[in-house]
Order: C-alpha cells, then structure tokens, then sequence
C-alpha cells in the first residue's frame, strides 16, 4: 500500500506568553510587575507602601530573569566555588519551537541521597535523581520527556530542577549541562512537522483484486505519544482530509476490506488485509510509506513518514 501527503501552510499569527505560577495560579509575570509599578506610581506620596511594593516588584523581575534558556552548558545551584543564587531550584525556558518527544540530558552536582533532586517539566514531577555521589558531579544523566508532557497552548514549556530540601535547609547541589535533543528512536524516518489547524490530504494506492470488485477501506490516526487513535472512519474512496485533532506525533494506518464496515453482529464477517501504515515496513525491508518527490511532481519516493502536529508558529506560518 502506498502512501503520499498533501499539505498547505496558511499563517496563522499567535503571541507567546511567559507564565508563572502565583498564589497557586498560572497568570503572566509581565501582568503581576505592570500591576505594581501602577500600585508604586499611584503609591508615590503614601511612603508607607512604596517600598513593600518596590520589594515585590524586584523579587517578581528577578524571578523572570533567573529563568534560562535551554540549552545551558552552565552551571547553577548552591555550588562550593561556583554558583550560590539558587539555592532552592533551577528554571528552564524550553524554545517554543521544541516539540515532539525529547530526551533531556544533564549533570548533577552533590546528589548523595535519592529524591533530594527532582525534575518537574511544568510543574509536575517527571523524575526523582537516585544517589550519585557527595560533593562530586555525576554522569550524564538522561530522561525521556513524552510530547503528551509538552504544552498545546502558545506556552513556554518549563523545566525546574528542584532541591526538595531547601528550603528549610541550605545543602549544596547543583545543575549543569542541560540540554533537549529530538528523540530519533525511529530511524530513517521522514517528520512532516504541519500545523493542527490546517487541512491535510493522506492518499493510497488503489487495490486490485479481481476476487473483490468492491474495495471498503477503514483508517485511523494514532497518537504515539498518547497511545491512542483518533479520526477512526471508513471510505471507499483512495484518500482522506482532515485537521490534526491535537498536537503531538502521528501515524496514519490504513486497511482494505471487501465489504462496509457495520455493528450489525448478523451480518457475514468481512475479509481485511492487514494493516498498514506510514511509519511500516514489510518483511523484505520495503517501506509502505512513500512521500512526495519534491523534485518530481506528481511521483512517489518510498520512504516511512510520520506526522508531527503544533499550533502555529508565534510568529506565523509554523516552524518547519
């Protein structure tokens, strides 16, 4: 069975927005500073609250500052002859460009018991660091971050290295060398990487069987990340169009039967091919997937191909 593709890149503009968690809500750290720089300038001739609000307004622009861009070969903590202004936790800004599943390597500094670092990716715990070593650095260490962990929204995706006992206490420990790398796990693979909000068109070869005038072909759209199948229908035409239901990364899989799909339990069972889909391979090697040849309109190259869905590009018309 072979498959093509089909797509389009409208321009879709959005804003990327910074995020922070405050009193327990997400709301935006530019919002919470313009608030008090208002309360500071209608404040000007009430002394008594000027410098509380100053105080916030520094530790709220601080706490924006401090946040880092991944990658970062730095390193950050409470470290002995290094680094000492972040005693409690380490931020960093993953690029909104970033999606798809990831592996997120580091280095720690002075992990000598399990759990006393933790990694959070938007604030909700992905890994507890086993025991590496006092006062030394330790390997590299790798994590497997899921594409189902990373924002849908024009969000900034956060990664925190947290030092679950600071505060109350103050114990040295550190970060360094973060970094994100696509997960190339599938080999030899082609990444259409297409907005969610724009029509797609995925085509197959007809088949041919003189046995089966007729020909009833069933498809779906499997979320890797999710592990789940969305747009689940049925055709007898050679191609479907559709909009991506989500972000994240998919499969198209598609079968052949020799008659329509029904619930009715009285009707003769159907006779189907096996499936097949874009990322497949038969036994002798040969891909199911093919994709359009740039340089040859209208042909095919073998080749296996996934689809990555994102939201449009902050800037406009997708990161690809």
């Amino acid at each position: 069975m072979g498959m093509g593709i089909t797509v389009e890149f409208p321009i879709i503009p959005t804003i990327i927005w910074l995020e922070v968690n405050f009193f327990g809500k997400t709301i935006l750290p530019e919002i919470v500073c313009l608030f008090l720089i208002i309360l500071f300038i209608l404040g000007v001739t009430m002394k008594k609250i000027i410098l509380p609000i100053l105080f916030v307004l520094l530790v709220c622009l601080s706490a924006i500052a401090q946040e880092i861009n991944l990658p970062d070969t730095g390193a950050y903590g409470k470290i002995q002859g290094g680094d000492e202004t972040h005693v409690n936790e380490v931020i960093y800004k993953i690029p909104y460009e970033i999606r798809g599943n990831q592996i997120l390597t580091f280095e720690v500094w002075d992990a000598d018991s399990l759990g006393e670092i933790k990694v959070y990716l938007n604030d909700k715990e992905i890994h507890s660091v086993p025991a590496l070593g006092n006062e030394v650095w330790s390997t590299t260490q790798t994590i497997k971050i899921k594409d189902i962990l990373l924002c849908d929204d024009n969000l900034e995706n956060k990664i925190k290295f947290n030092n679950e006992s600071n505060p109350p206490e103050t114990y040295w420990w550190g970060v360094r060398n973060v970094q994100l790398t696509k997960d190339t796990t599938m080999n030899n693979l082609t990444l259409y990487q297409e907005p969610t909000g724009k029509n797609m068109t995925i085509a197959w070869d007809a088949v041919v069987d003189e046995r089966y005038p007729d020909i009833f072909y069933d498809f779906f759209l499997y979320n890797e990340g999710e592990e789940r199948k969305y747009l689940i229908g049925h055709t007898q035409a050679t191609e479907v169009t559709f909009k991506l239901p989500r972000t994240g990364l998919w499969i198209f899989y598609a079968q052949s039967c020799n008659k329509p799909f029904t619930t009715d339990e009285s009707e003769e069972p159907r006779i189907c091919s096996q499936w097949g889909h874009s990322a497949l391979e038969q036994l002798d090697g040969t891909p199911f997937g093919q994709v359009d040849d740039p340089a040859n309109p209208g042909t095919l190259v073998k080749g296996k191909w996934m689809i990555y869905g994102h939201v449009a590009s902050p800037t406009g018309g997708g990161v690809d």
